[in-house]
């Protein structure tokens, strides 16, 4: 099945990665669709801030939704090699196995 995921991006300001390149890899790696968050539906939403801040707007959402920000998936820290797994764990997490 293939999941559906809205995608929000933070302004880049002061960016430790990459995020529309991580977005890239995400899409080539897996069987997620990735849509605007606004104007779609969506199974989930994923947040990409590109630093801890997280400054990233959040949408009026009720799904489940995974942040990113910086090197930290949900508040717990990553290393940035594991990120792009790391992500796709807690994307399929969030969606087949809601809290």
């Amino acid at each position: 099945m293939i999941m559906r995921v809205g995608i929000k991006f933070c302004g880049n300001c002061n960016p430790v990665l990459d995020t529309l390149e991580l977005a890239r890899a995400l899409a080539r790696a897996s069987e997620i669709e990735f849509v605007h968050w606004e104007g779609f539906e969506y199974d989930a939403l994923l947040i990409l801030s590109g630093c801890a801040v997280d400054c990233a707007s959040r949408p009026d959402f009720r799904g489940p939704t995974v942040i990113v920000a910086g090197n930290h998936i949900n508040r717990v820290p990553r290393p940035l090699e594991d990120l792009l797994d790391g992500i796709l764990v807690a994307l399929n997490q969030a969606i087949n196995h809601p809290v």
